[in-house]
């Protein structure tokens, strides 16, 4: 997951992070929700009078002084408790400053006192949206407590609670960030508009596309994994920092770390820039992180810290993954030729260790050799379990054993004999004979020299009689799209080849003096390949 260099980063950034909470904010001067006494709701009569409409229109504008007035007899009625005219008051001032938070929090707590849940909740969101976010009061209010039990009441909670944190947790980034010899002020803030949980973090230089693209990818793996996998979404606030390469340099301080999910500030931090030794290697660093965000967040949320062999396993797994459709479909990377020679040599440990290693041990005290022999063998060990399509069934009976000993190796064993119903020992008997079978096809080519700059890639050049130049395919081409699939950069070119087979035919939209068109590339098969 990290080095022990990056362990100690970790360590200095959870002290940055580690005092972050949501900010207190008292009530609103302007009309305080605690001005009036709390009381018993009121109990409505058979003939209640109609909820007033939450957008009624009003025939002239009042002036500031006149909503003023309004306000101030409001207030008035609720301190007499009479909700219902102090909701007419509220009514006629709204009707000339309809965004008012305060004052849509006010009618929302009238509404609860007298009952009328569904209009309170309707007017408590109306608030939120207006602005309204302090929810340690709305947690207190016994004015609410008609409606504390309401789904709509707890979804607004749970919501307004989380945007909090997100936004603590975003300013406590940018200040981390600064610490680092970072300039924050060149870091734009956007909060995922699909996933609640999750906000980004990216420095304004890096181009739009580039930066949807990476948004769009991680959203869809989240939302993938929940279908298909994991049990929990994060309890508390993701934050995904999008750096360049000088920034890079900054915040990791070395020469080859590309992304590190920080799990004490549940925070993912990785580059954009295209990096051709991973896409050559078949690795998304930026997946591979964010799995160890998404699995532990899992973990955490059934009260355990997964064994440093499961999260690598996993990780690696989805870390060569390329999207197919709506899923992820993992595939084999450069690790695969490191897990046969240790099988041919008989230097693979034995899975009833591996699953048992602590995290030193795991990382061989930085043994290279050993450590890599590890890490390909919990990602192939996996990569059996997963192509087997006993994936879902292995991590529930794992999670499931966990629950109920807490003895990881232990758990581990029994979950790969449940899911593949023999001993342990006979599955890696087969997996060792499996491991040795597979193949690592080259990347595919088609015979054109790409470069990604700004989110845009281009051909540099064409090797003659190569797929490409049959297509037409010219240097100073652009690629937009492969397989109707956008790309942005060099491996996600890469990756939308790579799922079309050789002889298959395969679009590609280039740009050619700014007019786009489509052209036909056939795949051909790989030298060396069967």
């Amino acid at each position: 997951m990290k080095s022990w260099r990056a362990l100690v980063l970790v360590l200095a950034m959870a002290l940055v992070f580690g005092c972050a909470a949501p900010p207190n904010k008292p009530p609103s001067a302007a009309a305080p929700p605690n001005t009036r006494p709390s009381a018993a709701p009121a109990t409505p009569s058979a003939a209640t009078t109609p909820a007033v409409p939450a957008t009624a229109a009003a025939e002239t504008k009042l002036t500031p002084e006149q909503v003023k007035e309004h306000d101030k007899r409001a207030q008035e009625f609720l301190r007499q408790k009479d909700y219902r005219k102090a909701l007419d008051e509220f009514q006629d001032a709204l009707s000339s400053d309809p965004n008012n938070q305060t004052r849509l929090y006010n009618m929302a707590s009238a509404y609860s006192l007298l009952n009328e849940k569904e209009q309170a909740v309707t007017f408590l969101k109306r608030a939120v949206e207006a602005g309204w976010d302090n929810f340690d009061w709305m947690k207190k209010d016994s004015d609410l407590d008609a409606i504390r039990n309401t789904a709509g009441y707890q979804q607004l909670l749970k919501t307004g609670v989380m945007a909090a944190q997100l936004d603590a947790k975003l300013q406590a980034t940018r200040k981390l960030l600064a610490s680092k010899g970072v300039d924050a002020s060149q870091y734009r803030a956007e909060k995922s508009t699909s996933i609640q949980c999750m906000a980004f973090l990216y420095k304004t230089n890096i181009a739009h596309a580039v930066v949807a693209a990476k948004r769009k990818e991680l959203e869809d793996y989240a939302n993938y994994l929940w279908k298909t996998l994991l049990l929990h979404p994060p309890a508390t606030p993701v934050c995904v920092v999008l750096i360049d390469g000088i920034d890079r340099a900054k915040v990791f301080r070395d020469a080859y770390t590309q992304g590190v999910f920080f799990s004490a500030i549940n925070t993912l931090v990785c580059t954009c820039d295209d990096v051709p030794m991973a896409a050559n290697l078949r690795k998304n660093t930026m997946l591979h992180e964010f799995t160890h965000c998404l699995h532990m967040n899992d973990t955490w949320a059934m009260g355990y810290q997964p064994s440093i062999w499961f999260a690598e396993g996993l990780a690696t797994l989805y870390g060569s993954a390329i999207k197919v459709g709506d899923s992820f479909r993992p595939r084999f990377d450069a690790s695969l030729p490191t897990a046969q020679g240790a099988v041919r040599k008989g230097s693979v440990p034995p899975w009833a260790t591996i699953v048992r290693l602590s995290p030193p041990e795991f990382m061989a005290n930085m043994d290279v050799k050993k450590f890599a022999v590890n890490y390909a063998t919990s990602e192939y060990t996996f990569f059996y379990i997963y192509e087997r399509g006993l994936l879902k069934k292995f991590y529930d009976e794992y999670c499931r054993q966990v629950a109920g000993n807490r003895d990881q190796g232990l758990a581990a064993q029994k979950a790969i004999e449940a899911a593949f119903g023999k001993p342990m020992a006979a599955v890696e008997r087969d997996w060792r004979e499996w491991v040795l079978k597979q193949q690592l096809l080259p990347l595919p080519d088609i015979g054109a020299q790409i470069v990604a700059r700004a989110g845009i890639v281009s051909v540099t050049a064409v090797k003659p009689g190569s797929p490409a130049e049959k297509a037409g395919i010219r240097p100073g081409d652009q690629i937009r799209a492969v397989n109707g699939r956008e790309v942005t950069s060099v491996p996600e070119t890469t990756d939308a080849m790579e799922i079309k087979a050789a002889g298959d035919p395969m679009e590609v939209e280039i740009v050619r003096n700014g007019q786009k068109q489509a052209v036909k590339v056939t795949l051909e098969k790989p030298p060396g390949t069967k």
